[in-house]
């Protein structure tokens, strides 16, 4: 039993780092941001960004159900 027993530090540092895909997410946005000089183009870039990422996980949400399910 004792082998199967999995340190807090790790299982807290995984659900943080590998196991998160949201700030995956998040750090793939941040090269976008970064080529940027002023704060408005920031903004729009960042807005942006948010706009193609909400609307084509609606599109592929909306589309999921109608795909057989071995694709």
């Amino acid at each position: 039993m004792s082998d199967n027993k999995i340190s807090l530090s790790k299982t807290f540092f995984g659900g943080i780092w590998d196991n998160n895909p949201v700030l995956r997410l998040l750090l793939g946005m941040c090269p976008m941001l970064a080529v940027t000089a002023a704060v408005k183009p920031a903004l729009t870039m960042g807005i942006s960004v948010i706009f193609v990422l909400l609307f084509s996980n609606i599109v592929v949400s909306s589309i999921r159900h109608q795909l057989k399910p071995h694709v």
